[in-house]
């Protein structure tokens, strides 16, 4: 899986516009985010939150308290140079998450969620 971190952080951030309805076009998040000049880091993603009045909280945790957060929310994997994906549904020890508009929706087990995950979380509401 090898995704260019421009288009994997666009294209989380359109599923989360999708995902709460908010009324953001497509070309609005590219030209925000593409002008921003953090781009793609988190502290892009937060301004282009607070831009759009959209409620979110940067969070950090660590890998035993990840499985008690509530989804949904955008997480930072330590994959591919640092992937984000926004998860949807976690249950079982499975989460369901959208990562890019190739291959939409992606299942990981709880070991791989421990090989996997970073410790910043940003939670969308």
């Amino acid at each position: 899986m090898n995704i260019p971190l421009e288009d994997n952080t666009i294209c989380v951030i359109q599923k989360v516009i999708q995902y709460y309805n908010i009324q953001v076009s497509n070309e609005s998040i590219i030209e925000f985010l593409k002008s921003h000049p953090n781009y793609p880091s988190f502290k892009s993603i937060c301004d282009a939150f607070n831009n759009w009045k959209i409620e979110h909280y940067p969070l950090r945790y660590n890998r035993k308290e990840l499985r008690e957060l509530q989804s949904p929310y955008i997480a930072h994997l330590n994959e591919n140079g640092g992937l984000l994906v926004f998860v949807t549904k976690v249950w079982e020890g499975h989460v369901i998450c959208y990562y890019t508009h190739r291959n939409p929706k992606k299942s990981l087990l709880t070991i791989s969620l421990k090989m996997f995950w970073v410790n910043y979380i940003t939670v969308s509401r």
